[in-house]
């Protein structure tokens, strides 16, 4: 059985720098990056239409206010 002391020298033997001259160790698979960015895309989509749905609705509502007291019969 490997001793604490043995295992700490060999996980520090092993690590690599992340970056050497602006290159790096990291393969991206150009299949799940597109998948990644087209889920991350269609959420960001789905949350920007809520917003403009909603502004838009805002917008209708601040409009009817100067209209609002004709509508008022019960006033």
């Amino acid at each position: 059985m490997a001793s604490l002391d043995d295992m700490k020298t060999s996980e520090k033997s092993d690590t690599k720098p992340m970056a050497v001259n602006g290159e790096t160790d990291f393969y991206i698979d150009p299949v799940m990056e597109k998948r990644i960015i087209r889920k991350f895309d269609m959420f960001a989509l789905s949350q920007y239409t809520l917003i403009i749905i909603l502004a838009y609705l805002d917008r209708t509502n601040i409009g009817m206010l100067p209209v609002l007291p004709a509508l008022c019969f019960a006033c």
